[in-house]
């Protein structure tokens, strides 16, 4: 009985530390994506979606602060697809403005599934 007790709350530790560290990782890759979106300029381009990334980025965490962890990795996605598109909608402008017109090839936005 004893070993099945130590088992389960060795489960439910390991449980435990997964949301952080989902948290943590998922808010890192948001800001690298809220970055490459700045370096697009998206905040001239695609200012909407940006200031969306942002703000989600920051609410994330704000969330991953108060513990609340899955809500923080739901935000953080939210800021990863609203920085994707954000590049992507800098990209198709600046494309346009150099001559590449509406048409011009954009690099795809890559959504990792759920």
């Amino acid at each position: 009985m004893r070993m099945r007790l130590a088992a389960f709350a060795l489960a439910l530790t390991a449980l435990a530390g997964c949301g952080p560290v989902q948290a943590t990782a998922t808010i890192s890759d948001g800001e690298v994506a809220l970055e490459k979106a700045r370096t697009a300029q998206a905040q001239k381009y695609a200012i909407y979606n940006y200031t969306l990334a942002e703000l989600y980025l920051h609410k994330a965490k704000e969330e991953a602060g108060y513990a609340d962890f899955g809500t923080a990795t739901d935000l953080a996605e939210k800021a990863i697809t609203n920085a994707d598109l954000a590049s992507q909608k800098a990209a198709r402008a600046l494309s346009e403005q150099s001559g590449g017109g509406p048409n011009a090839p954009v690099a795809p936005m890559q959504v990792t599934p759920k």
